[in-house]
Parts: C-alpha cells; sequence; structure tokens
C-alpha cells in the first residue's frame, strides 16, 4: 500500500500500488487520452507509443524534424516512452527495448509529481495494524 500525506495540511490518502498512483495523477491532471497530452503540451505526461503509433507520427511529420531517438524508433521498429517531468517544453524519449523498465519510469514519474506538487509518498509494507491506526478510516485517494 502507498500513502500519500499532502505536506501543508493534514489530509491522506492511499492506492494499492504505483499503477493506482499513476491513474490517479491522470486524472487529476485531466490527461484522458493521448490526444489530450499531444495537443495541450502537458506538463506531466508520461506517453507509451507502439511501433506502429511511432511510424504515423514519423511519417506525417510535416512542419518539425523528428528528434534522433523518434527517428531510430521508426527505423528500428521499437515503441517509445515520452515522459514530461514538470516542464512542457523538456522532454525525455525512451526507446523500448526489453531491458528498459517502464514499472520503474512510471515510479519514479508518479515520486517526482508528487514531490514537486507538495506530497509525501510512503511505501507502507503489510503489518499487524497497531491500536491507534484503528480509530483512523483513511478515505482513497482524494487530496
Amino acid at each position: 500500500m502507498i500513502w500519500i500525506f499532502k505536506s501543508d495540511r493534514a489530509s491522506a490518502g492511499f492506492c494499492e500500488n504505483y499503477e493506482d498512483l499513476f491513474q490517479y495523477i491522470r486524472e487529476k491532471e485531466n490527461i484522458k487520452s493521448l490526444e489530450d497530452q499531444l495537443m495541450f503540451g502537458h506538463p506531466w505526461s508520461f506517453t507509451t507509443f507502439t511501433p506502429q503509433q511511432v511510424s504515423t507520427i514519423y511519417l506525417n511529420m510535416k512542419q518539425s524534424q523528428p528528434t534522433k531517438i523518434l527517428k531510430k524508433a521508426h527505423l528500428k521498429k521499437l515503441g517509445l516512452l515520452e515522459i514530461y517531468w514538470g516542464d512542457p517544453q523538456k522532454c525525455k524519449e525512451v526507446l523500448i527495448t526489453s531491458d528498459v523498465d517502464i514499472e520503474v519510469l512510471k515510479r519514479e514519474w508518479c515520486l517526482e509529481y508528487c514531490n514537486t506538487h507538495g506530497y509525501i509518498v510512503t511505501e507502507n509494507i503489510s503489518s499487524p495494524q497497531h491500536s491507534v491506526q484503528s480509530h483512523w478510516k483513511p478515505q482513497s485517494l482524494s487530496l
């Protein structure tokens, strides 16, 4: 379980895992689809492109030059991750190969988002519930 605390007030929420936290952040930032991220240059996005999507993007670029990574993904028929860490002008592109751990990158992205927005994240391993905890009934993420 992952606990999320807002550093400037006494509120907390929780998620079962980082995938749940990732989905929560996407909803909070109102990112509903790939098109939302592409059209608005969203400052916090984590987008996965399939090899087919990479080829479509590459072949349909009219005004701008493709990045080296996009060109390489197209030529090698690989997928691509496009990650924005809070600045819509700065993007990290990662070729999706067998040695890329997407879950680790998602976790790092979630932690950076939370840190930037004043949240403290704590992972809680399963342990017996303390008597004080039994009186506190937190709500699922609604920070």
